[in-house]
């Protein structure tokens, strides 16, 4: 079984990635998610592929789970058989040490291939600043990086951006999408070596300890209540909100939001066994959040409360 880590900020673009990877394999594949949080979104998103996609969840895998996730590996090695194992880390864990956990956990018969990592070029230079040396690892621990997000910027920016890729990691190579450009033989070269001797985690680095809200059981009367309502948690007054993204009925119709630093995207999805959002960020105003929440959605709204652990609407708050 080979298997390829897809690292990568919050909302970055590594499930989209995933599919259109998942789409060329040639052989049986499964999805490993690690989404934090109790409310997973991606697992939808994967689910029009003909893969196997299991999901952990409440945690980052390269810290507090690490031995559940090591666990996971041997499992679908064991239950699936799979030719390839695509996995998707939370996007606050450290790729070095994922890539240490696998190095020296995993059983024979598995091969570790050099790992990819998603840039959004949009919110690289936001991220650098904030995120400092935990920003830099998922970079310099990638054979690839796959650019995001670039088509919007002026083009010195963009540039500056891939400059800056380079002088992080000279050894990577750099691709941008549309993903239907790159040919059958870039695809096939991502699953075709070994990684080669993982480096020590870096020095100081470690998962980001950020929350994450779950919520479930969400509908809106229309497009301008969830836009009334993104535009709120964007708004900063409610904490510092990094990402957001979620499935839900709104005024008839399925939409997917997801809410990514500067960008933001809604667009018409397939109805879903059920509704639910992710937020994920720092300093989170619970109440604030809650009351929002009232205010834009269909009723019945959801509770609040730190401690709501129901599946029924209830705001949930974790660390990793």
């Amino acid at each position: 079984m080979k298997v390829l880590v897809v690292s990568g900020f919050l909302g970055a673009g590594k499930t989209t990635f995933i599919r259109e990877l998942a789409r060329r394999i040639k052989g049986s594949v499964v999805v490993l998610e690690n989404e934090f949080g109790e409310v997973g979104v991606d697992g939808d998103l994967l689910a029009d592929v003909p893969i196997e996609v299991v999901e952990l969840a409440q945690g980052c895998i390269c810290c507090t789970m690490r031995t559940d996730f090591l666990r996971a590996v041997d499992e679908i090695e064991r239950r699936f058989h799979p030719d390839v194992l695509l996995i998707e880390p939370t996007g606050v864990g450290s790729l070095s040490l994922i890539l240490s956990s696998l190095s020296k956990g995993v059983g024979a018969g598995v091969s570790l291939v050099p790992p990819v990592t998603v840039v959004d070029a949009e919110s690289f230079g936001d991220y650098i600043e904030v995120f400092g040396d935990f920003y830099r690892d998922q970079i310099a621990g990638a054979a690839t990086l796959v650019v995001t997000k670039s088509e919007a910027l002026p083009p010195e920016e963009r540039d500056a951006v891939l400059r800056a890729l380079a002088d992080m990691n000279p050894k990577a190579g750099i691709v941008l999408p549309p993903y239907a450009e790159l040919p059958s033989e870039w695809w096939d070269g991502l699953l075709g070596a070994e990684a080669a001797d993982i480096p020590a985690p870096s020095e100081g680095v470690a998962a980001l300890s950020l929350e994450s809200l779950g919520l479930k059981d969400l509908s809106f009367r229309s497009r301008e209540d969830l836009e009334g309502l993104l535009d709120r948690l964007a708004s900063r007054t409610l904490g510092r909100i990094y990402r957001v993204k979620g499935l839900a009925p709104v005024g008839g119709e399925w939409l997917r939001f997801d809410v990514v630093n500067r960008s933001r995207t809604i667009e018409a999805w397939r109805p879903a066994d059920g509704s639910k959002m992710a937020l994920i960020g720092e300093d989170l105003d619970i109440p604030g959040i809650g009351m929002a929440l009232w205010e834009f959605r269909m009723p019945s709204a959801p509770e609040t409360g730190a401690s709501g652990a129901g599946e029924h609407g209830k705001i949930r708050i974790e660390k990793s």
